[in-house]
């Protein structure tokens, strides 16, 4: 925005797919560039071969250690009480059951996304998997070297990793298949143009509407090595993962017209 206001022009052209929905961001929007004076559907966008089609599997991993056990913060059914603060709200409950399960996934991270990558291992072509922790992230960087072995390049990017490095790691997409990416999706969900990618794979629980689209638009580009998009999105049977896994099946609803996954798999560990 402010790069904008820093522009000296009569006529500023303004083009993105993902205009804010939150009104203060959407309001910033239009006093910078005025009205919005057209407007593509995806999906139209798609039938007239201008960006790939899209499928959406749906990947639900059932932990039955937390399944089973009800007094578990984050387990779907849990029996704890939440503990209001001050105000009669229960943002302290919810700061301790978030955390619970951030820690569960950073301890238990290989049983917990094993049936990912054993799925992975089906899919041919490109695959970026995003991350919002780092700490999550290079524990699965090294976790996916050790499974793949020979099988595929496997790359990671978080922000301290050198330009230079990621122009590296898109070169090599470009040129062939069989790659696989770790990357921070606040790095790679915006600006960055990978045409030879066909797989995407959610791991963490955003819902934000713009991370989500954005990302998801990486995978779009058109490219003779695939004929359709593919976007993976793993959810657990936890209390936010699910809740942010609803969230995202209302934006896939909205932007791509798609009333549920095409595809939906359950696993169980």
């Amino acid at each position: 925005m402010s790069f904008i206001e820093r522009v000296e022009a009569p006529v500023k052209i303004g083009c993105s797919g993902t205009i804010p929905r939150d009104k203060m961001n959407r309001w910033k929007l239009l006093g910078m560039f005025s009205q919005i004076v057209c407007t593509e559907d995806i999906v139209d966008l798609q039938k007239r071969g201008f960006i790939s089609s899209l499928k959406i599997t749906a990947l639900k991993i059932v932990d039955s250690v937390v399944e089973a056990d009800t007094s578990c913060l984050f387990n779907l059914h849990t029996t704890r009480k939440f503990r209001p603060d001050e105000n009669g709200y229960s943002d302290i409950a919810f700061d301790e059951a978030n955390k619970a399960e951030g820690e569960y996934f950073s301890k238990h991270y290989k049983d917990l996304y094993k049936p990912v990558f054993e799925h992975l291992k089906k899919l041919g072509s490109n695959t970026l998997i995003l991350f919002d922790r780092i700490d999550i992230g290079q524990n699965l960087f090294e976790y996916a070297k050790e499974l793949y072995a020979d099988e595929k390049n496997v790359y990671y990017i978080d922000g301290s990793i050198d330009v230079n490095e990621r122009e590296r790691v898109r070169a090599s997409f470009e040129k062939s298949d069989g790659n696989l990416l770790l990357a921070q999706s606040s790095i790679m969900s915006t600006g960055v143009n990978i045409k030879r990618l066909t797989n995407l794979i959610f791991l963490t629980g955003s819902k934000s509407f713009s991370r989500v689209i954005q990302s998801i638009g990486r995978t779009l580009r058109l490219h003779d090595s695939k004929t359709e998009a593919h976007v993976i999105d793993v959810s657990w049977n936890f209390k936010y993962s699910q809740r942010h896994y609803k969230e995202r099946l209302k934006l896939y609803k909205d932007m791509y017209h798609k009333s549920k996954p095409d595809e939906q798999l359950t696993f169980t560990i």
